[in-house]
């Protein structure tokens, strides 16, 4: 029997865990000020407020394009907070942020990563809403939903008489300097509720619940703090009614997404861990036994995932430049390469894969996933396909729009298509600027958006 590969999904082990500027030992969160609770919290707003260059886009940015997209405040809040409840679900995709952010204090950069990310989101819900995300009141309100404070909480707080629920109206009425307390009062109670080891655990107190999850944080508490965030900022709701907004997601798909699936491979005793949202589907007739067999549906995509074993000599290379020669001696004149990588799994297994995405007749475009995850004893190799499904095209077509009004794509295309490793490479039919990492989130049910999220699941959970 070979040695089999499992990873629980439950957590991550503190010493993976990176700061800013210090050790993990040097954490502690009980020898924080209320001042300084503040300011690491000012500092992360600001800098999901204006964005991290190359990283990411400001919250202006952000909240108009969904916007100008969706057409209504209420539909761009609801777009992106699915956006962010399906990517937290399927990857470690804030592993890493805070190690850009410099705060006045040390804090675990894993902390700092789920504070920018989730702040983000709220801002820019904040200002769909038409909300001023740089005053004082509004700061205020993204660290209420942001801790599952509420309005009768604040006022406690303040001394003031405060006639409405209404969370706008109710904290216009509070003055700057007690603004300032009560922010410094929330700053601190949230970074001292950290685990002794760094990782959080919040307990009841606030949404963010259950800590991190393989590098990504919970669905749940983001689904709870995005129904927060939409109650506050687009409905006029106080927190304290907040329970009443619609889930962002079904509760069905939630499941789907919370439930990673271990899958054993082969005979040899192998296991690898999936990201859930997909289905075991029957072996047709002709497919190998040792193969395991899945599948999902969305409404823009659909996708088949085979998983078997796969020999040490047959496994793809450890070798960008090999991998990316490899892929594109099989092109045909209707593919083109999206990606050739090589990484590592968050346990540090080797990982090879390739993205191909092949244009179809009449229409409609389908993205060939080719991943080997080794371990000892040979590898696991995943085959995908991610098909778009229902209307095609419009993710080309919206992005395309756009950047011509920006006058980055020339009359006749100029500028539009390129290979992403070479851009005097023309053969086949090149990757195009729709297909940009940076677009996924504005059609997470686009297949190339799912194909990534896939990828960076398998990646999180291994």
């Amino acid at each position: 029997m070979g040695e089999k590969i499992v990873r629980r999904s439950e957590g991550v082990a503190s010493n993976d865990v990176t700061l800013v500027g210090a050790d993990a030992s040097a954490f502690d969160a009980d020898r924080l000020s209320e001042g300084q609770a503040a300011e690491i919290l000012d500092v992360v707003y600001q800098s999901a407020l204006n964005g991290v260059p190359k990283v990411s886009r400001s919250v202006e940015e952000m909240a108009q394009d969904y916007l100008a997209r969706e057409g209504s405040p209420r539909k761009a809040a609801i777009a992106l907070a699915r956006w962010q409840v399906m990517k937290c679900g399927t990857s470690g995709f804030v592993t890493g942020l805070g190690g850009l952010l410099t705060l006045p204090v040390a804090i675990p950069a894993n902390i700092s990563s789920v504070l920018y990310v989730q702040m983000r989101m709220i801002g820019a819900i904040a200002r769909m809403g038409g909300f001023d995300v740089k005053s004082d009141q509004v700061q205020t309100m993204v660290y209420m939903c942001l801790t599952g404070t509420t309005v009768a909480d604040v006022v406690k707080q303040t001394g003031v008489t405060i006639g409405t629920k209404t969370a706008t109206a109710a904290i216009k009425k509070i003055p700057g300097a007690a603004l300032t307390k009560i922010n410094q009062k929330i700053g601190y109670r949230l970074l001292t509720k950290f685990g002794e080891k760094g990782v959080i655990n919040l307990g009841k107190m606030v949404p963010l619940v259950g800590g991190v999850v393989g590098g990504g944080m919970d669905v749940v508490a983001t689904q709870a703090i995005a129904k927060s965030a939409i109650a506050m900022f687009i409905d006029g709701q106080s927190e304290d009614d907040a329970s009443s907004c619609e889930n962002v997601l079904p509760t069905e798909l939630i499941a789907q997404i919370e439930a990673p699936k271990n899958v054993e491979v082969g005979a040899c005793g192998s296991c690898l861990v999936l990201p859930g949202g997909m289905r075991e589907l029957r072996l047709a007739p002709d497919d190998p036994d040792d193969m395991t067999c899945f599948g999902g549906r969305g409404d823009g995509y659909q996708c088949v995932v085979n998983v078997r074993p796969v020999s040490s000599d047959a496994a793809l290379p450890m070798d960008e430049g090999l991998l990316l020669d490899g892929a594109r001696l099989s092109l045909s004149d209707r593919q083109g390469i999206i990606a050739a990588s090589c990484c590592k799994t968050a346990a540090g297994m080797d990982v090879a894969f390739t993205i191909v995405k092949t244009v179809k007749k009449p229409g409609g475009i389908s993205y060939a996933l080719t991943m080997d995850v080794r371990h000892p004893t040979g590898a696991i190799g995943i085959q995908g396909t991610f098909d778009e499904r229902g209307t095609t095209g419009m993710r080309d077509s919206l992005v395309m729009a756009k950047l011509r009004n920006e006058g980055k794509i020339g009359p006749s295309h100029e500028g539009w298509s390129c290979d992403p490793y070479d851009c005097d490479y023309t053969s086949g039919i090149p990757m195009n600027r729709s297909e940009a990492p940076e677009y996924d989130e504005y059609f997470p049910g686009h297949p190339l958006s799912v194909c990534r999220m896939f990828v960076d699941g398998v990646l999180a959970l291994n």
